[in-house]
């Protein structure tokens, strides 16, 4: 009988040997992915039009300035509020001198399909700050599930970026366009409520207090989808201009008057392909190096 517990006993603990390293391994993975913990002057956060829509270590080239680049797809501002907070808690170098924020034409759709993003953070439950974030949306026994076993925080998509991470892979790789003849489907472009423009501004204002600037960035969508709803884009581009010009140390950049026009720039009506993004984040480069210069605030 005992030498049946104790078989028992090293299966466990081989179970959980496993479970440790195999996570830290991945974990691994995604804070290289994601620049977490890395020298950082400039740090980008944003959904997946941003991820796809500027390359980092391009970025980093034109600037010559270390880059990092905390995306993950469907985000809400919450999120990405979370993130922020979760990039200074693991950034040992001291905070950066910039953050550029995606904000987008179509950020009221994503704060309503992203009530299930909180998912996309449990890797870093180990973080103080991110599993403050995940507890107040998840179920007390989701929750305790992925707390207590760490492989379970890993899906198909996490294992992915982790084994990207690894590799050091962090380019577009898409080179297709959009057809001529594709229409909008699923258009959430509205104007923000007061409550996302509220964490927005929080937001700003949180990193400002501490000395950063922000560059709230509104990458180029295909001007069909654009065309979809004029007003209400107008209407977004007039309240983070707004927000730019009434907080000190806070610019706005809305790069679709010059690119939402060229479709041999995207994959699908959002996302750019692999030519857009090193466009973009070539153009990025170039004013964010001039901001700097002129010590935009």
């Amino acid at each position: 009988m005992r030498r049946r517990l104790l078989q028992i006993l090293l299966f466990l603990l081989l179970l959980f040997a496993l479970d440790r390293g195999t996570a830290a391994l991945l974990l691994r993975g995604l804070e290289r992915y994601f620049g977490l913990g890395s020298p950082a002057e400039v740090l980008l956060v944003g959904h997946s039009h941003m991820m796809q829509g500027i390359d980092a270590a391009r970025l980093q080239t034109g600037l010559h300035r270390p880059v990092a680049k905390y995306c993950r797809e469907g985000v809400t501002l919450d999120d990405r509020r979370a993130m922020i907070e979760h990039f200074l808690h693991t950034h040992p170098h001291g905070n950066p001198d910039w953050v550029v924020l995606a904000v987008d034409p179509f950020m009221p759709g994503i704060e309503v399909l992203g009530r299930n993003s909180y998912k996309l953070f449990y890797p870093f439950l180990d973080d103080p700050a991110m599993r403050d974030h995940v507890r107040k949306q998840s179920s007390r026994s989701d929750f305790l599930l992925h707390l207590a076993v760490h492989t379970a925080r890993y899906d198909d998509e996490m294992l992915n970026r982790a084994l990207h991470g690894l590799l050091g892979l962090h380019r577009n790789h898409r080179t297709g366009t959009i057809p001529d003849d594709l229409l909008p489907q699923g258009i959430y472009t509205t104007v923000p409520a007061p409550q996302p423009m509220q964490t927005l501004r929080d937001t700003v204002r949180s990193l400002t207090a501490r000395g950063m600037h922000v560059l709230l960035l509104n990458l180029p969508v295909y001007r069909c989808y654009r065309d979809s709803a004029p007003a209400a884009f107008d209407a977004n581009n007039a309240l983070f201009a707004e927000l730019a010009r009434e907080e000190p140390g806070v610019s706005y950049l809305d790069y679709n008057p010059l690119y939402s026009h060229r479709r041999e720039l995207f994959y699908d009506l959002i996302h750019l392909n692999a030519q857009g993004q090193q466009l973009i984040t070539e153009r990025l480069a170039r004013d964010l190096a001039e901001l700097m210069q002129r010590g935009k605030r």
